[in-house]
């Protein structure tokens, strides 16, 4: 009984994601919610997070709004440069992380 926060700052993608997502009643039914913003900002409103998922690259550094938003035992998995990146969060400041290496993504666009 979870819900799904999708950050977009190109409303063009948003409106996309949405058309897409109402096809299976999940705008309706509260479990999806679409918000034009940028995300490597987050979303303070509604954390902490048990997961957070990015598809889009991450240039230099995971956000520290995503880590801050994350639940103790969570996890963010995101593209960073041309790896996937996966990491739990252990205690407040610690992480753990997992790296796969040789992709290819579009960068995170922010503000």
């Amino acid at each position: 009984s979870g819900k799904v926060f999708s950050l977009e700052i190109v409303p063009e993608l948003k409106k996309f994601g949405e058309t897409n997502v109402a096809k299976y009643n999940f705008i309706s039914s509260g479990r999806v919610e679409f918000l034009e913003r940028d995300g490597s900002r987050g979303y303070a409103e509604q954390a902490p997070f048990d997961k957070i998922l990015c598809s889009a690259a991450v240039q230099k550094e995971i956000p520290k709004a995503w880590k801050q938003q994350l639940k103790i035992g969570g996890k963010i998995v995101t593209p960073l440069g041309s790896s996937i990146v996966l990491l739990t969060k252990e205690s407040e400041n610690k992480f753990t992380k997992e790296e796969y290496s040789g992709f290819a993504f579009v960068p995170l666009i922010e503000k």
